[in-house]
């Protein structure tokens, strides 16, 4: 589905479950392991030796990921850059025609929530592709079934019928859940119609979710789970003035909370899905 996916290096411990899952979902893709030396962070105590351990690290980080993937048959294309950590990573998926950066999140093992560092949300903002994340291992198998949060906003609806493809590409059922100051009546038509020009039923979950909870337990009986994240269009670039990311506090927190594999979806670059 995605014809080239960029693993970003990390030597942090789920970055090997990451590693591992991933091409259960998605084997036949050709994948890319970036490390970036992000030498930009504070240039005024930057020396000599902090810039040596940067490089090494990233080395190592890199050398790592490619030996996991490796092990799943897979031979990565290896590439080590400098220089600031989200600029770089966005020119690289420009160039090289990335369809899917995958990334872990790191988790707050005391309330159970994934952490949204600088690294995190400067992707979300700038990254013109879907962000293929996860926060905790899981059982290394090919998914069974996704669901799909819809709220009614545009980046929503690019999500649903990503959702959608990707639930057709893995031939497993998808379930919808729409949640929205929308009325659901005047919704529903256009949810089919998007199962209609992908070829797939869905089930439409026609429950109230007045919480995040109450999605964060539905998502969590499902293998994936597919949201929006906002993108880079002008209305998104005015919101994150006033705050951190473009996103409802509703969908930041599920985000946060869901404890399976997600699909973040944005802009998609113009790139082809199948």
């Amino acid at each position: 589905m995605f014809k080239r996916i960029l693993v970003l290096a990390d030597n942090y411990k789920l970055t090997d479950f990451l590693l591992r899952f991933i091409p259960e979902v998605f084997p036949h893709s050709e994948y890319h392991v970036l490390s970036v030396a992000d030498l930009s962070f504070d240039f005024l105590s930057m020396t000599d030796y902090i810039k040596e351990t940067l490089e090494e690290s990233a080395i190592e980080a890199m050398l790592h990921c490619a030996t996991v993937l490796e092990e799943s048959g897979i031979t990565p294309k290896k590439t080590i850059l400098r220089g600031n950590f989200q600029a770089v990573v966005e020119k690289y998926v420009r160039e090289n025609g990335i369809g899917l950066v995958a990334t872990e999140l790191y988790i707050d093992e005391e309330k159970k929530k994934s952490q949204f560092g600088h690294h995190i949300e400067g992707l979300f903002k700038s990254v013109p592709v879907p962000i293929f994340a996860m926060d905790r291992p899981v059982e290394l198998r090919r998914p069974k079934s996704l669901s799909i949060l819809y709220t009614g906003t545009q980046h929503s609806d690019i999500a649903l019928r990503l959702g959608l493809r990707l639930a057709k590409y893995l031939e497993i059922p998808s379930t919808v859940m729409f949640c929205g100051g929308l009325q659901r009546k005047a919704m529903y038509p256009g949810i089919e119609s998007a199962g209609q020009e992908v070829g797939v039923t869905m089930h439409i979950d026609t429950s109230e979710y007045n919480s995040v909870e109450d999605i964060v337990r539905m998502a969590s009986t499902h293998d994936l789970f597919v949201t929006s994240r906002g993108g880079r269009s002008w209305g998104d670039r005015v919101a994150m003035v006033f705050k951190r990311l473009p996103l409802s506090r509703l969908e930041i927190e599920t985000i946060r909370c869901v404890p399976v594999p997600m699909l973040l979806v944005g802009e998609t670059m113009g790139v082809s899905y199948g």
